[in-house]
């Protein structure tokens, strides 16, 4: 929901519905290790876009206080649906 909330969406697509998957490692005080993307859309612009709000974006909440570990690794699904202009 982070990153949704802040993702600038492009304004159209080649197609009614692309998806982009993410991978992002996210530390104990919610700094944003890293991430890559591991399942492009194949939409320049669409890919860039996801790419810019997790590289504008790198300070999260905290992981919770129960979380004993030191990072997480989530996997991130941005989907998208636009009209075909």
């Amino acid at each position: 929901a982070f990153y949704e909330a802040r993702w600038k969406r492009p304004t159209s697509l080649s197609r009614p519905v692309a998806f982009v998957g993410v991978q992002i490692t996210v530390t104990k005080t919610g700094h944003l290790k890293e991430y890559r993307i591991i399942d492009p859309s194949g939409i320049a612009e669409l890919d860039l876009s996801v790419e810019d709000v997790l590289r504008v974006h790198r300070r999260l909440d905290p992981l919770p206080a129960e979380f004993d570990g030191i990072e997480r690794t989530f996997r991130i699904k941005f989907r998208l649906e636009g009209s075909t202009t």
